[in-house]
Protein backbone atom coordinates (compact mmCIF):
# COMPACT_ATOMS: atom_id res chain seq x y z
CA UNK A 1 0.00 0.00 0.00
CA UNK A 2 1.49 3.43 -1.09
CA UNK A 3 1.81 6.15 1.53
CA UNK A 4 -0.96 7.55 0.20
CA UNK A 5 -3.50 4.86 0.10
CA UNK A 6 -2.11 4.25 3.34
CA UNK A 7 -3.45 7.68 4.81
CA UNK A 8 -6.62 7.50 3.49
CA UNK A 9 -7.21 4.12 5.36
CA UNK A 10 -5.64 5.36 8.70
CA UNK A 11 -7.59 8.46 8.33
CA UNK A 12 -11.00 6.62 7.86
CA UNK A 13 -10.27 3.63 9.46
CA UNK A 14 -8.92 4.59 13.01
CA UNK A 15 -10.24 7.63 14.17
CA UNK A 16 -12.78 6.41 16.31
CA UNK A 17 -12.86 3.49 18.70
CA UNK A 18 -15.65 1.15 19.98
CA UNK A 19 -17.35 0.76 16.70
CA UNK A 20 -20.81 -0.94 17.34
CA UNK A 21 -21.27 -4.55 16.20
CA UNK A 22 -24.40 -6.09 14.68
CA UNK A 23 -24.10 -9.87 14.65
CA UNK A 24 -25.76 -12.73 16.85
CA UNK A 25 -22.54 -14.26 19.48
CA UNK A 26 -24.77 -17.16 20.36
CA UNK A 27 -25.51 -18.55 17.04
CA UNK A 28 -21.85 -18.93 17.06
CA UNK A 29 -21.36 -20.46 20.25
CA UNK A 30 -24.31 -22.88 18.93
CA UNK A 31 -21.68 -23.94 16.10
CA UNK A 32 -18.86 -23.89 18.25
CA UNK A 33 -19.13 -25.74 21.71
CA UNK A 34 -15.85 -24.67 23.66
CA UNK A 35 -16.80 -21.01 22.67
CA UNK A 36 -19.95 -21.80 24.66
CA UNK A 37 -17.64 -22.54 27.81
CA UNK A 38 -15.48 -19.60 27.56
CA UNK A 39 -17.12 -16.94 30.38
CA UNK A 40 -17.54 -13.55 30.10
CA UNK A 41 -15.58 -12.71 26.59
CA UNK A 42 -16.50 -10.10 24.48
CA UNK A 43 -16.01 -11.68 21.49
CA UNK A 44 -19.68 -10.29 20.35
CA UNK A 45 -18.17 -6.90 20.57
CA UNK A 46 -15.76 -7.65 17.60
CA UNK A 47 -15.98 -5.78 14.78
CA UNK A 48 -16.36 -8.71 11.99
CA UNK A 49 -14.63 -8.29 8.44
CA UNK A 50 -16.43 -8.04 5.50
CA UNK A 51 -16.50 -9.59 2.28
CA UNK A 52 -19.04 -8.38 -0.51
CA UNK A 53 -19.93 -10.17 -3.52
CA UNK A 54 -22.34 -11.49 -6.39
CA UNK A 55 -24.90 -9.58 -4.11
CA UNK A 56 -24.37 -11.06 -0.78
CA UNK A 57 -22.39 -9.22 2.43
CA UNK A 58 -20.73 -11.79 4.36
CA UNK A 59 -19.05 -10.58 7.52
CA UNK A 60 -16.85 -13.32 9.01
CA UNK A 61 -14.04 -13.62 12.08
CA UNK A 62 -10.38 -14.17 11.34
CA UNK A 63 -7.13 -15.18 12.72
CA UNK A 64 -4.02 -16.67 12.61
CA UNK A 65 -4.03 -20.58 11.82
CA UNK A 66 -2.69 -22.63 14.58
CA UNK A 67 0.72 -25.34 14.63
CA UNK A 68 3.65 -23.06 12.80
CA UNK A 69 5.05 -20.52 14.60
CA UNK A 70 4.36 -16.98 14.08
CA UNK A 71 7.51 -14.71 12.72
CA UNK A 72 7.87 -11.61 14.42
CA UNK A 73 10.01 -9.13 13.63
CA UNK A 74 10.94 -6.26 16.48
CA UNK A 75 11.90 -2.78 16.20
CA UNK A 76 15.50 -2.59 14.65
CA UNK A 77 15.45 0.67 17.11
CA UNK A 78 14.26 -0.78 20.20
CA UNK A 79 16.96 -0.67 22.99
CA UNK A 80 17.58 -3.58 24.89
CA UNK A 81 14.98 -2.68 27.66
CA UNK A 82 12.29 -1.97 24.82
CA UNK A 83 13.54 -5.65 23.13
CA UNK A 84 12.78 -7.07 26.73
CA UNK A 85 9.30 -5.23 27.25
CA UNK A 86 8.13 -6.62 23.80
CA UNK A 87 9.62 -9.96 24.06
CA UNK A 88 7.49 -10.39 27.54
CA UNK A 89 4.28 -9.37 25.76
CA UNK A 90 4.94 -11.80 23.12
CA UNK A 91 5.51 -14.49 26.19
CA UNK A 92 2.37 -13.12 27.80
CA UNK A 93 0.03 -13.91 24.46
CA UNK A 94 2.20 -17.41 23.98
CA UNK A 95 0.93 -18.19 27.83
CA UNK A 96 -2.78 -17.09 27.25
CA UNK A 97 -4.33 -20.27 26.01
CA UNK A 98 -4.76 -19.20 22.65
CA UNK A 99 -2.24 -22.44 21.02
CA UNK A 100 -0.25 -20.15 19.38
CA UNK A 101 3.81 -19.46 19.12
CA UNK A 102 6.27 -17.01 18.45
CA UNK A 103 9.42 -17.19 16.38
CA UNK A 104 11.68 -14.05 16.18
CA UNK A 105 12.75 -13.87 12.23
CA UNK A 106 13.84 -11.54 10.06
CA UNK A 107 13.39 -10.40 7.15
CA UNK A 108 9.61 -11.25 7.20
CA UNK A 109 7.41 -12.49 4.21
CA UNK A 110 4.27 -13.33 6.59
CA UNK A 111 4.01 -12.58 10.18
CA UNK A 112 3.70 -9.55 12.67
CA UNK A 113 5.94 -6.86 11.83
CA UNK A 114 6.46 -4.59 15.34
CA UNK A 115 7.87 -1.10 14.88
CA UNK A 116 8.22 2.62 16.51
CA UNK A 117 6.37 5.45 15.06
CA UNK A 118 8.24 7.75 14.24
CA UNK A 119 8.52 10.88 16.30
CA UNK A 120 6.81 13.50 13.62
CA UNK A 121 4.50 14.87 16.17
CA UNK A 122 3.53 18.18 15.40
CA UNK A 123 1.22 20.98 17.27
CA UNK A 124 -1.64 20.65 15.28
CA UNK A 125 -1.53 16.61 14.84
CA UNK A 126 -0.52 15.79 18.60
CA UNK A 127 0.15 12.33 19.47
CA UNK A 128 -2.99 10.84 21.44
CA UNK A 129 -2.73 11.21 24.96
CA UNK A 130 -3.89 7.64 25.88
CA UNK A 131 -0.96 4.75 26.70
CA UNK A 132 -2.34 2.76 24.13
CA UNK A 133 -1.89 4.78 21.36
CA UNK A 134 -0.89 2.59 18.46
CA UNK A 135 -2.31 1.32 15.32
CA UNK A 136 -2.24 -2.33 13.45
CA UNK A 137 -3.27 -3.82 9.79
CA UNK A 138 -4.19 -6.76 9.83
CA UNK A 139 -4.01 -8.91 6.76
CA UNK A 140 -6.80 -11.55 6.45
CA UNK A 141 -6.47 -13.56 3.13
CA UNK A 142 -9.25 -15.19 1.42
CA UNK A 143 -9.07 -17.53 -1.02
CA UNK A 144 -10.50 -16.53 -4.22
CA UNK A 145 -12.71 -19.34 -4.77
CA UNK A 146 -15.13 -17.57 -1.78
CA UNK A 147 -15.56 -14.81 -4.77
CA UNK A 148 -17.50 -17.19 -7.02
CA UNK A 149 -19.20 -19.46 -4.67
CA UNK A 150 -21.37 -18.44 -2.43
CA UNK A 151 -19.47 -18.91 1.28
CA UNK A 152 -20.45 -21.70 3.62
CA UNK A 153 -20.19 -21.27 7.63
CA UNK A 154 -16.68 -21.30 7.42
CA UNK A 155 -15.33 -19.10 4.93
CA UNK A 156 -11.37 -20.30 3.29
CA UNK A 157 -9.39 -17.46 5.35
CA UNK A 158 -6.52 -16.54 7.86
CA UNK A 159 -4.56 -13.59 9.13
CA UNK A 160 -1.15 -13.91 6.93
CA UNK A 161 0.64 -10.24 7.90
CA UNK A 162 0.04 -7.76 10.28
CA UNK A 163 1.62 -4.82 11.40
CA UNK A 164 2.03 -2.67 14.78
CA UNK A 165 2.96 0.89 14.99
CA UNK A 166 3.78 1.65 18.51
CA UNK A 167 4.19 5.48 19.82
CA UNK A 168 6.89 5.35 22.76
CA UNK A 169 5.32 8.93 23.76
CA UNK A 170 2.02 10.78 24.24
CA UNK A 171 0.50 14.31 25.46
CA UNK A 172 -1.04 14.50 29.20
CA UNK A 173 -3.79 16.49 30.13
CA UNK A 174 -1.94 19.63 29.91
CA UNK A 175 -0.40 18.66 26.41
CA UNK A 176 2.82 17.86 27.68
CA UNK A 177 4.96 15.19 26.03
CA UNK A 178 5.35 12.30 28.60
CA UNK A 179 7.31 9.25 27.61
CA UNK A 180 5.28 5.60 28.07
CA UNK A 181 6.08 3.84 31.51
CA UNK A 182 7.14 0.20 30.94
CA UNK A 183 3.64 -0.85 32.38
CA UNK A 184 2.13 1.21 29.56
CA UNK A 185 4.40 0.02 26.53
CA UNK A 186 3.87 -3.74 27.39
CA UNK A 187 -0.16 -3.01 27.99
CA UNK A 188 -0.22 -1.12 24.13
CA UNK A 189 1.72 -3.77 23.10
CA UNK A 190 -0.43 -6.54 24.10
CA UNK A 191 -3.52 -4.31 22.97
CA UNK A 192 -1.97 -4.06 18.96
CA UNK A 193 -0.78 -7.48 19.40
CA UNK A 194 -4.58 -8.79 20.33
CA UNK A 195 -5.70 -7.01 16.63
CA UNK A 196 -2.30 -8.40 15.19
CA UNK A 197 -3.95 -11.85 16.37
CA UNK A 198 -7.62 -10.93 14.38
CA UNK A 199 -9.34 -8.72 16.91
CA UNK A 200 -10.41 -5.77 15.24
CA UNK A 201 -12.96 -3.63 17.42
CA UNK A 202 -12.88 -2.24 21.18
CA UNK A 203 -15.15 -3.56 23.86
CA UNK A 204 -16.78 -0.96 26.16
CA UNK A 205 -16.77 -3.51 29.09
CA UNK A 206 -15.25 -6.77 30.17
CA UNK A 207 -11.54 -7.49 31.58
CA UNK A 208 -9.82 -7.63 27.95
CA UNK A 209 -6.94 -5.80 27.17
CA UNK A 210 -8.91 -5.11 23.73
CA UNK A 211 -11.03 -2.71 25.94
CA UNK A 212 -9.36 0.31 24.93
CA UNK A 213 -10.09 2.13 28.44
CA UNK A 214 -6.46 3.87 29.49
CA UNK A 215 -6.77 2.42 33.07
CA UNK A 216 -7.33 -1.13 31.87
CA UNK A 217 -4.50 -1.37 29.38
CA UNK A 218 -2.44 0.24 31.80
CA UNK A 219 -3.41 -2.35 34.74
CA UNK A 220 -3.09 -5.45 32.73
CA UNK A 221 0.41 -3.82 31.44
CA UNK A 222 1.39 -3.67 35.29
CA UNK A 223 0.31 -7.41 35.92
CA UNK A 224 2.33 -9.00 32.87
CA UNK A 225 5.37 -6.69 34.12
CA UNK A 226 4.98 -7.96 37.59
CA UNK A 227 4.98 -11.80 36.49
CA UNK A 228 1.42 -11.95 36.86
CA UNK A 229 -0.09 -14.92 34.78
CA UNK A 230 -1.86 -13.16 31.79
CA UNK A 231 -4.89 -14.64 30.11
CA UNK A 232 -7.65 -12.60 27.97
CA UNK A 233 -10.85 -15.01 27.62
CA UNK A 234 -12.43 -12.83 24.36
CA UNK A 235 -9.31 -13.65 22.50
CA UNK A 236 -9.20 -17.23 23.43
CA UNK A 237 -12.88 -16.90 22.31
CA UNK A 238 -11.86 -15.94 18.96
CA UNK A 239 -9.66 -18.71 19.13
CA UNK A 240 -12.38 -21.11 19.80
CA UNK A 241 -13.64 -20.75 16.30
CA UNK A 242 -12.39 -21.80 13.00
CA UNK A 243 -10.92 -18.72 11.13
CA UNK A 244 -13.34 -17.90 8.38
CA UNK A 245 -16.13 -18.39 10.97
CA UNK A 246 -19.35 -16.58 9.08
CA UNK A 247 -21.02 -15.03 11.71
CA UNK A 248 -23.59 -13.24 8.87
CA UNK A 249 -24.99 -13.21 5.90
CA UNK A 250 -26.78 -10.21 4.36
CA UNK A 251 -28.51 -10.39 1.18
CA UNK A 252 -28.00 -7.21 -1.50
CA UNK A 253 -28.53 -5.23 -4.69
CA UNK A 254 -26.14 -7.10 -6.59
CA UNK A 255 -25.41 -3.20 -7.98
CA UNK A 256 -23.77 -2.76 -4.48
CA UNK A 257 -21.45 -5.66 -4.80
CA UNK A 258 -20.56 -4.72 -8.60
CA UNK A 259 -17.05 -3.10 -7.99
CA UNK A 260 -15.10 -5.79 -6.02
CA UNK A 261 -17.33 -8.45 -9.00
CA UNK A 262 -16.05 -6.71 -11.32
CA UNK A 263 -12.17 -6.29 -9.82
CA UNK A 264 -12.70 -10.36 -9.15
CA UNK A 265 -13.23 -10.97 -12.56
CA UNK A 266 -9.84 -8.44 -13.55
CA UNK A 267 -8.20 -10.53 -11.14
CA UNK A 268 -8.51 -13.69 -12.79
CA UNK A 269 -8.15 -12.47 -16.17
CA UNK A 270 -4.54 -10.29 -15.18
CA UNK A 271 -3.88 -13.04 -12.82
CA UNK A 272 -3.76 -11.02 -9.91
CA UNK A 273 -3.17 -12.34 -6.22
CA UNK A 274 -5.84 -11.40 -3.27
CA UNK A 275 -8.17 -10.21 -2.38
CA UNK A 276 -6.58 -8.95 1.19
CA UNK A 277 -8.85 -8.12 3.58
CA UNK A 278 -8.65 -5.59 6.44
CA UNK A 279 -11.06 -4.01 8.74
CA UNK A 280 -10.91 -1.13 11.28
CA UNK A 281 -13.32 1.02 13.21
CA UNK A 282 -14.75 3.27 10.71
CA UNK A 283 -13.22 1.78 6.91
CA UNK A 284 -12.64 -2.05 5.32
CA UNK A 285 -10.30 -2.46 2.67
CA UNK A 286 -10.06 -4.96 0.12
CA UNK A 287 -6.67 -5.00 -1.71
CA UNK A 288 -5.54 -7.19 -4.92
CA UNK A 289 -1.86 -7.06 -6.01
CA UNK A 290 0.21 -7.73 -9.43
CA UNK A 291 3.37 -9.77 -9.72
CA UNK A 292 5.41 -6.09 -9.38
CA UNK A 293 3.42 -5.16 -6.17
CA UNK A 294 1.02 -2.69 -7.06
CA UNK A 295 -2.00 -2.05 -5.12
CA UNK A 296 -5.41 -1.80 -6.41
CA UNK A 297 -7.67 -1.29 -3.48
CA UNK A 298 -11.48 -1.52 -2.79
CA UNK A 299 -12.82 0.95 0.10
CA UNK A 300 -15.69 0.80 2.41
CA UNK A 301 -17.07 3.18 4.49
CA UNK A 302 -18.90 3.78 7.55
CA UNK A 303 -18.99 0.52 8.92
CA UNK A 304 -20.45 0.98 12.26
CA UNK A 305 -23.58 2.29 9.98
CA UNK A 306 -23.44 -0.06 7.47
CA UNK A 307 -23.45 -3.06 10.37
CA UNK A 308 -26.48 -1.44 11.43
CA UNK A 309 -28.09 -1.12 8.02
CA UNK A 310 -25.94 -3.55 5.40
CA UNK A 311 -27.90 -2.76 2.74
CA UNK A 312 -26.48 0.92 2.92
CA UNK A 313 -23.13 -1.24 1.31
CA UNK A 314 -21.50 1.43 -0.85
CA UNK A 315 -17.35 -0.14 -2.41
CA UNK A 316 -15.58 3.01 -3.62
CA UNK A 317 -12.36 1.97 -5.89
CA UNK A 318 -9.33 4.57 -5.49
CA UNK A 319 -7.74 5.63 -8.45
CA UNK A 320 -5.61 2.83 -9.46
CA UNK A 321 -8.35 0.20 -9.29
CA UNK A 322 -10.90 2.27 -11.47
CA UNK A 323 -8.24 2.70 -14.25
CA UNK A 324 -7.93 -0.93 -13.79
CA UNK A 325 -11.21 -1.50 -13.72
CA UNK A 326 -11.87 0.66 -17.21
CA UNK A 327 -9.30 -1.07 -18.98
CA UNK A 328 -10.46 -4.45 -18.19
CA UNK A 329 -13.80 -3.69 -19.20
CA UNK A 330 -13.56 -0.56 -21.64
CA UNK A 331 -16.82 0.97 -22.20
CA UNK A 332 -18.61 -0.20 -25.35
Amino acid sequence: MGPRSRAVFVAAGCALACAATNWNVSALEQRFPALAGINSHQLGASTPYLLPSRGVLTLFLCRWPRGPAIPVSLPPDATAEERRLLEMALGAWEGAGLGIRFAIAEPLARGIEIRFAPGAETESQPQPETPQAGITFADCAVDPEALTNLPGPVLPARIVFATVWLHRDGRDMLGRRVAHTPEELIGTALHELGHALGFQGHPRRGDTVMNASVDSVRRIGRRVKAGTHFTDTTLRALYSVSSGAVVRQVTVSPGRTAPVDRMASAARRLALSGPILRVGDRAARLDWRDSGGRVYPLLILGIPELLRAPETLRVHALRSTAGLLSSAFPSP
